[in-house]
């Protein structure tokens, strides 16, 4: 799973993170627009830098391959502009789901928190790094907040 936003957004965050009662009113998130869906070049760096990500092409079908990336970016919408909010990016895979083969569970949901900025774009997604991953079938990629469902992309990932 990947999740990006702007190289700006680690600084800015500690900045605000470090002013104390600067963010004192409450957020209140509106909604998530939608800006692209489909398939991204994503590059990783250093250990622990941010990986990039590029759009490629807005597209609902993924190939199941080590390396195919797909998501999508969105503006997250809400009060006061700035403020940070937890949201949760949920990803369901289809069965019998990905089996880590150090692990050996199947999983189909996973849920993973992350901080947003309000009145800042944001991409989430999915990356194969192991062939285990690519598992054919209907992938939902959620963002939510709380328990509302803010957005949901579906990608239909075939085999080569």
């Amino acid at each position: 799973m990947f999740r990006l936003v702007g190289s700006w957004f680690c600084a800015g965050l500690l900045a605000i993170l470090s002013a104390g009662g600067a963010w004192a009113q409450v957020a209140k998130v509106e909604r998530v627009d939608v800006i692209e869906s489909g398939l991204y070049t994503l590059v990783r760096g250093p250990a622990g830098s941010e990986p990039v990500a590029t759009f490629v092409e807005s597209t609902d079908t993924v190939v199941a391959r080590v390396g195919s990336t797909f998501g999508f970016r969105y503006l997250l919408v809400g009060e006061p502009a700035g403020a940070p909010v937890s949201l949760w990016l949920v990803t369901r895979i289809p069965p019998p789901g990905v089996q880590n083969p150090t692990l050996r569970a199947n999983v189909t949901v996973t849920e993973e928190p992350f901080t947003a900025v309000i009145g800042t774009t944001h991409i989430s997604g999915y990356s194969f790094d192991s062939s285990w991953e690519a598992v054919p079938g209907p992938w939902i990629l959620e963002i939510r907040y709380g328990q509302e469902k803010l957005a949901e992309r579906r990608f239909n990932v075939v085999r080569p």
